[in-house]
């Protein structure tokens, strides 16, 4: 067992002592794991660096992480899950995500406790911390991972990449992505970092002459030399991206993260209660985690091979992309900086991938090392608008339907955003600050989230299967390319520049900035007379619509780039009051439709028959907001 022990820091009732259902009241546990790894195993030896890094006398290599545990306090509450969290740069996202929790409490309070939907089902939760580079703030989660050191005993130098997307003219920034602070430069650089400029993601990058910046930050009154920022002559120029390489001589070996991951799950199974299934858990980033724990063949126990880390896993708006979470100078945070990120396989089943002749796929290791667990993969409208999420199901090179893992099951959520969508209309993104050019998009997809997870748990229990994947087809003429879509809505609304969508293409990232090669063609859904999209899973909010319901939305002009796409987000256009008035009547009319709507998708278990009541009350939300 590689966690040597657990240090509770802190045990109280969760939630004042609240009863959840039928599991009654909670306890909160906060505590930090010790993990130490053998690097000599199998599976330890496709973590990059793991053998560079300090053994102690027993050859082990050490590391450690945070960990929030909330569970029954009589075991005999709960439904035998423990459903393990991806914490998101940090941040545990699927407390707030599933249980619904109010959106002020997103950032102060991520353990909220919402309206208990987790806990009234039974499931124990917890967060495992596993990003070396979260800031020092009391509500992330923490991680310690050991560095990679060279002969000399010193750090690994070398280069580490970086990008910065302002919206506002300033005339410094850090070096960071979504608020994760990147390396530090070295102390000893001497003019080999570049700088580089484009003007949208799929556009060569030109450099920027050395003269015209350096590694400072602007103050009130001067420029101050700084290890951690960039400034530039004249300031950085909103909606462009810029591409900073650099050297830095800080080298922690970003993969005992995933280890950390794996082994707290196997630790967890059997600590002070047993649990008859784990489940893993990833909204985006963390998706893409999990989706890069999978490739690496990591969900067994090192030791007893055939023994399963995660019965199930349910990967969340990753799309079909993983991530920098085991490469030298990894940024974990990284999202469209071309590299390991966007690198074959994208599908589940081995393919053989016409644009570099390699044969792989996402569960080949586990299939080999019989280990694969249940998957459940969501997606929403984002993430296909990204370029990316299409790749898992439908083949780029022949426009083939692939055909799906036995174990795995694939759903678009039909014309929703990267997050749940709001009634009370916004346009700007709460941690970026960048505006759109439309309002965000209103659909809320948390109800299809909720039944996800429990059908991924009776799946893994063996009581039921879910319904079957639905996504864009090209064989059932339900997937078209996003071209094709756009130069369809294009009357009804502004839309971004199809040449300027972001790619996915054939890398080498042996040089920095990678070098990007042949397209990946990516697809999208088809869409019907209203705008909005006809393959997924598709609420009221679209079989009833009040408008039109994207997965994309403009950047708004004051933060330049408008023919540019906002990060996240999509938009809502509601039809005007009179047609909604002329289609439904009233609003009592139009909400019996809904119910009928709703009640099918929970027949079909695409949501919980309690969740039939959520469904419709949204709906009555956006009314009351369309027909203002």
């Amino acid at each position: 067992m590689s966690v040597e022990r657990i240090e509770i820091t802190h045990q109280e009732p969760y939630a004042d002592g609240q009863a959840f259902g039928d599991a009654g009241p909670f306890e909160l546990i906060r505590a930090r794991l010790r993990y130490a790894v053998n690097p000599m195993l199998e599976d330890h030896q496709r973590i990059t660096d793991l053998d560079c890094a300090p053994p102690g006398t027993d050859g082990c290599v050490r590391f450690s992480g945070d960990l929030v545990l909330m569970w029954p306090q009589d075991q005999s509450g709960g439904n035998g899950a423990l459903v393990i969290d991806v914490p998101n740069r940090g941040r545990s996202l699927l407390p707030g995500a599933l249980n619904r929790t109010p959106p002020e409490f997103s950032l102060t309070d991520p353990l909220h406790p919402g309206d208990g939907f987790l806990f009234s089902q039974g499931f124990s939760v917890a967060s495992v911390a596993w990003q070396w580079n979260t800031p020092d703030m009391d509500t992330l989660l923490d991680f310690e991972a050991p560095d990679a050191l060279g002969l000399d005993g010193n750090s690994i130098t070398g280069e580490a990449i970086t990008d910065l997307r302002p919206s506002e003219a300033v005339a410094s920034m850090p070096i960071e992505h979504l608020g994760q602070p990147g390396y530090p430069v070295s102390e000893n650089e001497n003019g080999r970092a570049r700088l580089y400029e484009r003007d949208f993601e799929d556009d060569e990058p030109r450099e920027i002459p050395r003269e015209r910046w350096r590694f400072a930050r602007q103050t009130a009154d001067r420029v101050v030399p700084s290890a951690r920022d960039l400034w530039i002559d004249g300031g950085f120029t909103p909606g462009k991206i810029y591409e900073v390489v650099y050297p830095t001589d800080r080298s922690p070996v970003v993969g005992t993260g995933l280890l950390a991951f794996r082994d707290a799950a196997l630790f967890l199974r059997n600590w002070q209660r047993s649990y008859e299934r784990v489940h893993g858990f990833g909204i985006s980033q963390s998706g893409r985690f999990l989706r890069h724990l999978l490739y690496l063949g990591l969900n067994r126990d090192p030791d007893a091979l055939t023994e399963r880390a995660f019965d199930g896993m349910h990967i969340h708006v990753a799309g079909g992309i993983r991530g920098e979470f085991n490469r030298r100078y990894g940024q974990p945070s990284q999202l469209f900086l071309a590299g390991p990120i966007h690198e074959f396989p994208f599908a589940d089943v081995t393919r053989e991938d016409s644009l570099t002749d390699a044969t792989d796929g996402l569960l080949k290791r586990s299939d080999e090392q019989g280990v694969t667990p249940k998957v459940i993969k969501t997606n929403t409208s984002w993430e296909y608008w990204r370029g990316d999420a299409s790749l898992v199901d439908i083949d780029p090179a022949s426009g083939e339907d692939i055909t799906q893992h036995p174990n795995s099951r694939h759903y678009l959520l039909a014309c929703t955003q990267h997050g749940a969508g709001q009634a009370e209309p916004m346009d700007s993104f709460f941690l970026t600050a960048d505006r759109s050019m439309h309002r965000h998009n209103a659909v809320d997809q948390s109800p299809l989230m909720r039944a996800a997870l429990v059908n991924l748990d009776r799946w893994a229990a063996g009581t039921s299967e879910p319904p079957p994947s639905n996504v864009p087809s090209l064989e059932h003429g339900t997937a078209a390319t996003r071209d094709e879509v756009l130069s369809q809505l294009s009357e009804r609304v502004t839309t971004p520049n199809a040449d300027h969508l972001s790619r996915v293409r054939t890398v080498d990232w042996s040089t920095l900035p990678a070098v990007e090669g042949d397209e990946y063609q990516g697809y999208v859904s088809s869409v019907d007379e209203a705008g909005n999209e006809v393959a997924g899973l598709r609420l009221p909010d679209l079989t009833q619509p009040l408008g039109m319901h994207t997965g994309w939305n403009p950047r708004h002009p004051e933060t330049g780039g408008e023919d540019l796409t906002s990060h996240f987000v999509g938009l809502t256009q509601w039809f005007s009051k009179e047609e909604i008035i002329a289609r439904y009547g009233d609003k009592a009319s139009y909400l019996d439709r809904v119910r009928g709507d709703a009640e099918q998708l929970a027949a079909d278990c695409h949501i919980l028959p309690e969740d039939v009541d959520l469904v419709v009350a949204n709906c009555g939300e956006r009314w009351d907001v369309a027909v203002r």
